[in-house]
């Protein structure tokens, strides 16, 4: 991922670590993840350190999932591949952000289609403190 990133960025910033020890040199004002966070072993613990240690004050999270429990066609991901993937709902991601810190939770299923739930898209934001 990081070479297709210089290839179309080659003076930007790319570093690559083991999540959830790595953390940033200081925090910043937007996350963005899309089909990582549920690989971990505990994505909702690694929210508070996304809170905590990630993001500034005022700090804007966006989320995108598609492995989750009201999308019935993910649930087969994990065993096929043989892979720890966390099958959680929306109400356990959203309260997970909630016991988090975050403020102003939103869910939304964008793109859904016969046999698709859409994507999870979970935003929420760091109260100023």
């Amino acid at each position: 991922m990081i070479a297709k990133a210089r290839e179309v960025d080659p003076e930007g910033d790319y570093i690559e670590a083991m999540l959830p020890d790595w953390k940033p040199s200081e925090a910043v004002d937007l996350i963005h993840t899309m089909e990582c966070l549920y690989y971990l072993d505990d994505p909702l613990g690694f929210l508070h350190t996304l809170h905590n240690d990630w993001l500034r004050p005022g700090g804007r999270m966006v989320i995108g999932v598609d492995h989750y429990q009201e999308n019935p066609s993910s649930h087969d991901w994990g065993p096929s591949l043989n892979v720890h993937m966390a099958l959680l709902s929306i109400e356990e991601w959203t309260e997970g952000l909630e016991k988090a810190g975050f403020v102003d939770v939103e869910a939304v299923q964008v793109g859904a289609k016969e046999g698709w739930s859409g994507t999870l898209v979970l935003t929420a934001n760091r109260r100023m403190d």
